[in-house]
């Protein structure tokens, strides 16, 4: 009697003890399938944002007309009526403005102050400082710029596309994304 009641005790001991084993094996298989997941879709989108993101010249080539790319090269170098926002303060140059320049720091401005941003068709961000690398870049905020066909990233600091897809967030691809990097004096 006592070594059937004994035998009894063992095996329920074993069976918890293989219940235990067989539930953290499948707590950390399912771990590890999250893990491996959650890394592909972040890489998918910094992808994403890399291949959406073209260098200037290589954009400008690559527009189908001569009317296209004389349109786009005046509207990125040429004289125009602009707003810019730097260091939190608004200075408008002009009328139906059709270029925002703004550092990475004020772009949260937009978010809570209204901008005369009907006619913008371009924002021009520029990175000069080394905290700017820490900063995105978050598209939602030109929700509100109807006519908004471009976002013109220029870098005077050692940077790569690489960092510059990192910085974009909420790129729905509605926004033809383009940058340069100029070489510091």
């Amino acid at each position: 009697m006592k070594t059937n009641i004994l035998n009894q005790l063992l095996a329920l001991r074993f069976n918890k003890m293989n219940y235990r084993i067989f539930n953290n094996s499948v707590i950390l298989k399912n771990l590890f399938l999250f893990l491996v997941l959650f890394s592909f879709e972040n890489n998918i989108a910094q992808n994403t944002n890399q291949q959406s993101l073209k260098e200037v010249s290589s954009f400008l080539s690559s527009l189908k007309s001569d009317i296209d790319y004389q349109k786009t090269e005046n509207l990125i170098n040429g004289p125009n009526s602009a707003i810019y926002l730097q260091n939190n303060t608004v200075k408008i140059f002009g009328e139906n403005c059709k270029v925002l320049f703004s550092d990475i720091a004020s772009l949260d401005y937009i978010k809570n102050n209204s901008l005369p941003s009907n006619n913008v068709d371009i924002v021009r961000i520029n990175l000069k400082k080394s905290t700017d690398l820490n900063g995105k870049i978050d598209l939602s905020l030109f929700s509100d710029f109807p006519n908004l066909k471009y976002i013109y990233i220029v870098s005077s600091l050692d940077i790569t596309k690489q960092n510059i897809a990192n910085m974009i967030l909420n790129n729905d691809e509605k926004y033809s994304i383009i940058y340069k990097i100029e070489q510091a004096e």
